[in-house]
């Protein structure tokens, strides 16, 4: 089993909060990795685990980029 976890740091908890929203209704299911969210704070933590290197891979390119267009439409105030 793979595990990366990856923390983005946010303005504000709600900011972070927003974007666990937005991620949530836009997360895909894979039948090679898992992932999750959460909010600490103002923080925002995913963890993808993964049956091989390769769905990792996959999955944290997947994941990270939602959550450059989450992070570009918070900025736009969408």
């Amino acid at each position: 089993m793979f595990r990366s976890v990856v923390e983005i740091g946010f303005d504000s908890e709600s900011a972070a909060r927003k974007a666990l929203g937005a991620m949530s209704a836009e997360m895909p299911e894979h039948s090679r990795s898992k992932a999750k969210l959460e909010v600490d704070g103002s923080t925002l933590r995913l963890q993808v685990d993964a049956n091989d290197a390769v769905a990792l891979r996959a999955s944290l390119n997947t994941y990270l980029r939602l959550i450059s267009v989450v992070l570009a439409g918070l900025r736009e105030g969408v």
